[in-house]
């Protein structure tokens, strides 16, 4: 929460089934704070495999905690990281 703790950085297209990476990374049930890139086009999904509902966060977006409260959810299961291609 609030860009404290641990810190990864994704560069897309990238999607993530599940919030569980290499190097021991799990995202699963933790406050999470994002920011995007310029380019970057986020969807979060509350379910595994992408299934539930879903939100997208925009490029240039700066969410300090994520969760219902802010609009979004308390924790997330799976996301889609999309590149915006110049028009």
């Amino acid at each position: 929460k609030n860009y404290q703790g641990e810190s990864f950085l994704l560069k897309g297209p990238i999607d993530l089934a599940q919030m569980i990476g290499p190097f021991g990374i799990n995202g699963e049930n933790k406050g999470l704070s994002i920011e995007t890139g310029p380019k970057a086009n986020l969807t979060i999904v509350n379910n595994r495999n992408f299934k539930g509902e879903s939100k997208i966060i925009d490029p240039n977006i700066k969410i300090p905690e994520l969760s219902s409260k802010s609009g979004f959810f308390d924790d997330f299961q799976s996301m889609k990281l999309n590149c915006i291609q110049p028009g």
